[in-house]
C-alpha cells in the first residue's frame, strides 16, 4: 500500500513540475511577457473562438526600428514593458524575434485595430525616445484574421516589415 502511495504522490508531482515548466517555457523572463511559443498557445484559444463564436480579432506584428550602434535588447525590452501597459487584458502580447512584437487585439474589426495599433505605436516610440534620447521608430503590419494557419499568418506580416539586421545584404 505505501509503494502504491508514494507511485500515486510521485505522479503529482511529476505533473505539477510539468505544468511549471511549460509555464516556463511559454514567456521570456527578461521582458515579462509571452514568447513565441506562449504566443501561439494563447492564439490558439482564440482562434478556436473564431471558429465556434465567429468571434473576430487581428494579429499585428510591430518591428522597433533601433538606430546602429545602440543596446537593441535593453530598447526592445522597454517596448516590451510599454507595449504590456497600453494593451488591454484580453489582448494577447509575445516577443517573436529580435526586434519584433506579435499582438493580438481580440474581439476587434481591422478597422478599429488599425486605429488602436497607430495609437499604440505612437506611444512607444515618444515613449522610447524619451527614454533612451535616440530616434526609434516602431512599424507595424496588421491583419484581420480570415481563418488561415497563425504561423503563415505571423509569417505573411513578417514579410511585410523591414527586413532583420541580421538578413540585410552587406554594401
Amino acid at each position: 500500500v505505501d509503494q502504491f502511495r508514494n507511485m500515486a504522490n510521485s505522479k503529482d508531482e511529476a505533473g505539477v513540475f510539468r505544468f511549471h515548466k511549460r509555464q516556463k517555457d511559454a514567456g521570456d523572463a527578461a521582458r515579462g511577457i509571452l514568447n513565441r511559443k506562449g504566443f501561439m498557445e494563447r492564439a490558439a484559444q482564440e482562434q478556436y473562438r473564431f471558429k465556434r463564436y465567429r468571434r473576430p480579432f487581428a494579429v499585428a506584428v510591430m518591428h522597433i526600428a533601433v538606430p546602429d550602434g545602440l543596446a537593441a535588447n535593453s530598447v526592445t525590452a522597454q517596448a516590451g514593458h510599454t507595449f504590456s501597459k497600453l494593451l488591454r487584458a484580453i489582448d494577447i502580447l509575445g516577443y517573436i524575434d529580435d526586434d519584433r512584437y506579435a499582438v493580438l487585439l481580440a474581439e476587434i474589426t481591422k478597422e478599429s485595430a488599425r486605429t488602436v495599433v497607430e495609437r499604440i505605436s505612437r506611444h512607444v516610440a515618444k515613449e522610447l525616445r524619451a527614454a533612451f534620447d535616440v530616434n526609434v521608430t516602431v512599424k507595424y503590419a496588421l491583419r484581420q484574421y480570415a481563418g488561415e494557419e497563425l504561423d503563415a499568418l505571423l509569417a505573411t506580416l513578417c514579410q511585410r516589415l523591414p527586413a532583420k539586421k541580421s538578413e540585410r545584404k552587406a554594401n
